[in-house]
């Protein structure tokens, strides 16, 4: 009797353990339910998050859109690269060396543009000044002319006239062929033609190989230092020619004219050999 009610007792306690085991189990069964449950809310709520996010970036305005921090020094770079949104000598110069069909364009436009105004002013120079001043006509330098020949070009361009100096900075080639004229040694309009296409290789030319120079009372130079002058220093050499042919033939060159009152005062006895 006592074993059976000690094997009922046993049979009982093994059913409560196995009761107290299923509830404990069923209870973390249903914790982690609701915690998958939970989870799928909360990741269904960051994606939703996330594409109202892409949505407001699509169509939020160019300029308002937040870039990654990794990325704006790329963008920096890449802007500072793009070339200008104007045009114009700026744009020109920092155009990359591939660009060169815009560049070639710019330059053709621009040197087209400089032929043409100068043979535009070697018109108007031509019927203002040129048709109205003597020729040389183998009248021999004066004392003013050689000692004006002697010195530098610069130097020689500070002692220059007004005019001489404004024609020969501003209106070089017509300046250039009408003392080439003057003195006999090119015609006007060849002169002013070769002056506007090559303006340095003309003046080098007649400097170092005609006898313009000693026809307005210097010396020919030598063909290093009339190329340079040429190439550095040409409106200084023409203004020297042209303030050299003024003191020689008497004229003085104006802006409009030429005023002639001494041409005839001065004897080919008083100039020198």
């Amino acid at each position: 009797m006592k074993v059976f009610s000690i094997i009922l007792a046993l049979i009982r306690i093994h059913s409560t353990h196995c009761e107290f085991t299923r509830s404990h189990l069923r209870s973390h069964t249903h914790q982690a339910a609701e915690y998958a449950r939970s989870s799928r809310s909360e990741l269904s709520f960051i994606k939703s998050e996330s594409a109202l996010v892409m949505a407001a970036d699509q169509e939020s305005p160019a300029e308002l859109q937040i870039e990654h921090p990794g990325k704006h020094g790329e963008s920096f770079q890449q802007s500072t690269h793009q070339d200008p949104p104007h045009k114009g000598l700026l744009a020109f110069l920092r155009a990359p060396p591939d660009e060169g069909k815009k560049g070639g364009e710019w330059s053709g436009g621009t040197w087209t543009t400089r032929i043409l105004v100068q043979f535009l002013f070697g018109v108007i120079y031509y019927f203002l000044i040129v048709t109205k001043y003597p020729k040389l006509n183998g009248l021999h330098p004066t004392p003013e002319a050689i000692k004006l020949q002697s010195e530098n070009a610069v130097s020689a361009t500070l002692q220059s006239s007004f005019p001489n100096c404004f024609y020969s900075l501003c209106c070089s080639g017509p300046r250039a062929a009408h003392t080439f004229h003057s003195t006999g040694v090119l015609d006007y309009w060849p002169g002013c033609i070769a002056m506007s296409l090559f303006p340095c290789c003309t003046l080098w030319v007649v400097n170092s190989f005609t006898d313009l120079n000693t026809k307005l009372g210097g010396v020919k130079d030598n063909i290093f230092m009339g190329l340079i002058c040429a190439c550095c220093c040409s409106c200084c050499v023409i203004a020297q020619d042209a303030e050299s042919l003024d003191m020689i033939t008497g004229a003085r060159t104006n802006f409009c004219g030429v005023d002639d009152e001494n041409v005839n005062t001065r004897e080919p006895s008083q100039r020198l050999v």
